[in-house]
């Protein structure tokens, strides 16, 4: 039987029916394929700087001015290593007032040890003190141990097991470098200039700085990019917690914290003269403008070396808060390189 001659055939009918399908198929296709790439151009550009179990940083690798952006697992990880500090009693059962808030402290042992910035006449007393971590729990605090020359205190925890803080290593942070600050919420943070280098301190009084735009409140903590702790801020300021961790280890093992004996007040230069050649030497030095009582150094002279170490601006002052009760510094004095033995 065949069709009306103004009926096209069947066939036709069934041939065009497929033809749609796989334009539909070929135009899905493409769609995917589009879209994979999309995606795979976004994985690309925004990706964990870091991947050994801290990720910490969430930014775009082609441009390295931005400030980096803090992941939500990050942020998690950073508010699990600190804790509101707050004094007196809570009301309603559990709520403290603003009034009541101390400050908040790194987690620095897993023993339950914390540092804060403190400033007061005297350390509070350690049974008004307790600590509320990121999930509300409360947490009373044992023992208390005040720096006041630092005005940091020392908070110990009831509790084992917590989540502490590294601290960041001598020289890992510098100018232009991004930290993360606390304050309501973690803040991205570039630090300025280095505040002391050239200008006249006492070491034993030195507190390693950096000038940030982090306006005038003190005692926010401040981590690096990698999670670790590097200090507290200060007026316009972030100062580093090297000296912390000195006092950290002093309290782990007698329970007190041991002061710097080393008196000297003086500033850093970039080079001297050097006495044999009688050349420009390029070589960091400390010229010592009053040394403490018992110290046998003269005004105008220059530490080149401690131990046989030359000194550097970074580690000269850690290097002499740590020295052992004998060492030795190699001076430029009057034109002459000598060697100096100290006994403490």
């Amino acid at each position: 039987m065949t069709h009306a001659p103004h009926l096209p055939e069947q066939s036709h009918k069934t041939s065009n029916f497929w033809g749609g399908v796989k334009w539909i198929l070929f135009i899905t296709v493409l769609a995917v394929f589009a879209g994979s790439m999309s995606a795979l151009t976004i994985i690309g550009a925004y990706a964990p700087l870091l991947q050994n179990g801290q990720t910490i940083i969430l930014g775009q690798k082609n441009n390295e001015d931005s400030a980096p952006i803090l992941s939500d697992s990050a942020r998690s990880d950073l508010n699990k290593r600190v804790m509101d500090v707050y004094s007196g009693q809570p009301q309603f059962g559990s709520v403290y007032t603003q009034d009541a808030y101390v400050g908040t402290a790194v987690m620095l042992s897993s023993g339950g040890w914390s540092a804060m910035h403190y400033s007061g006449t005297q350390a509070p007393a350690v049974s008004s003190l307790t600590g509320i971590d990121y999930q509300g729990i409360l947490h009373e605090a044992t023992e208390v141990v005040y720096d006041r020359q630092e005005d940091v205190l020392f908070v110990k925890f009831e509790g084992e097991n917590y989540l502490v803080s590294s601290f960041t290593t001598w020289g890992q942070v510098h100018s232009e470098d991004y930290v993360w600050v606390r304050d309501a919420q973690w803040d991205a943070v570039m630090l300025d200039t280095y505040n002391t280098q050239n200008s006249r301190f006492d070491i034993t009084v030195y507190s390693d700085s950096y000038a940030a735009d982090v306006g005038n409140e003190s005692g926010n903590p401040v981590f690096d990019v990698q999670g670790n702790f590097v200090g507290f801020t200060g007026e316009q300021s972030v100062y580093m917690g090297w000296r912390i961790q000195d006092s950290l280890e002093d309290i782990l093992l007698s329970g007190t914290i041991v002061p710097p004996t080393i008196d000297i007040d003086g500033y850093f230069v970039e080079g001297y003269i050097d006495p044999s050649s009688q050349t420009w030497k390029k070589r960091t030095g400390f010229v010592v403008v009053q040394a403490g009582k018992g110290l046998p150094l003269n005004s105008d002279d220059v530490i080149i070396s401690v131990n046989g170490n030359n000194i550097t601006t970074d580690d000269f002052v850690r290097v002499m808060h740590r020295v052992p009760d004998s060492f030795s510094l190699n001076v430029l004095r009057n034109g002459i390189i000598e060697e100096i033995q100290i006994t403490q």
